[in-house]
């Protein structure tokens, strides 16, 4: 993930929703039955990827009240990613709640793995802000 640390939007602490949704158009996350919740080593990686950034997971019905009672200064939601041959479609959302405003966006990106093992973004599919 890349480091945000200089913009904007440089959160200290984000809230990550312990369920992954489905893809349902241009950034939109929903839940249902085909939902799951994260595995131990998706969450670490998550984690991970996030440092030094303090994670919580919480349940979807957490995320919001903890934006708007400033519990935590984001949320991040996630699909399951698709994977079709050598590339992986994720589709995220993040709420923020900052106090000069709150703000919200989604979108969804197709990666690739580069030959050296890491990945890079080929196509942004599109997405929203609000």
């Amino acid at each position: 993930m890349a480091d945000n640390s200089g913009s904007a939007r440089s959160f200290k602490s984000v809230a990550i929703v312990d369920v992954l949704g489905h893809a349902a158009g241009s950034g939109i996350v929903e839940f249902g039955t085909s939902s799951r919740p994260l595995a131990s080593a998706e969450r670490e990686a998550l984690r991970n990827g996030l440092a030094p950034r303090t994670v919580t997971f919480v349940g979807r019905d957490q995320a919001q009240p903890g934006v708007a009672d400033e519990s935590w200064q984001a949320v991040l939601v996630l699909a399951t990613p698709v994977i079709e041959a050598a590339t992986i479609t994720v589709t995220s959302e993040l709420w923020c709640g900052e106090p000069s405003g709150n703000c919200s966006e989604g979108g969804s990106a197709t990666v690739a793995a580069n030959p050296d093992g890491t990945w890079s973004v080929t196509k942004s599919n599109g997405g929203w802000v609000s």
